[in-house]
């Protein structure tokens, strides 16, 4: 098994600007200078948004990530569930969007590549989008 190494991502307290991301008409928080590239939401049977999926490119990551993220949210009237994805590459990051490997990912049906780190939150918000605290890294 790998190592896993900790870093903190920056506090509020870093002097970067609050920013408001929107998630088609659901919205995130940030403390980065992000680019969401693209964002597909989920619909559930009665019509309801259930969760969406976008590709971040974040121009100002920590040094411990290169900021190609795959960022998947859903949630129901019982659980929230936030994974995502970090790339070596934006294009690695749009390929898995476009052929939806993600969801094997997710769903333990496929193993990971080796350049490709998967990031279970439970219900928590990941480090791009905490604006309460540093935040945990995995690097």
């Amino acid at each position: 098994m790998d190592d896993i190494h900790v870093s903190i991502a920056p506090p509020p307290s870093s002097g970067r600007e609050l920013k408001k991301v929107y998630h088609g008409d659901y919205f995130s928080f940030t403390y980065f200078d992000l680019t969401q590239v693209t964002c597909k939401n989920f619909i559930d049977g009665l019509g309801e948004k259930v969760g969406f999926l976008e590709v971040l490119k974040i121009n100002n990551p920590p040094p411990s990530s290169n900021g190609c993220i795959l960022h998947f949210k859903c949630w129901s009237d019982k659980a929230v569930r936030v994974v995502y994805f970090e790339f070596i590459s934006l294009k690695d990051a749009l390929d898995a969007y476009v052929e939806e490997e993600w969801s094997e990912w997710v769903r333990g049906k496929k193993a990971l590549p080796p350049n490709v780190v998967m990031c279970d939150c439970g219900g928590d918000p990941p480090w791009f989008y905490n604006i309460t605290s540093g935040s945990i890294l995995l690097t």
